[in-house]
């Protein structure tokens, strides 16, 4: 998608607290909460969006979670 700055994947994650388990992350970073609207009012993001059905098919219930990094 148009202005992706990054994006990784992790598997079997480490817990460090809580008991919730995850297969998979994926990261996706853009530069600004902007550049990532504009990115899923695109046909591609909208294609991404509209593929979560699939996503679930595969994994029960998948999460989202938007955030914003802080350097410090």
């Amino acid at each position: 998608m148009r202005g992706l700055g990054r994006y990784t994947l992790s598997r079997n994650p480490s817990l460090v607290r809580g008991d919730e388990r995850h297969y998979r992350i994926a990261e996706l970073d853009w530069d600004d909460m902007a550049s990532l609207r504009q990115a899923f009012e695109s046909p591609a993001g909208r294609a991404t969006s509209e593929d979560l059905a699939n996503l679930a098919e595969l994994s029960p219930d998948p999460q989202s979670t938007i955030y914003t990094l802080e350097e410090v």
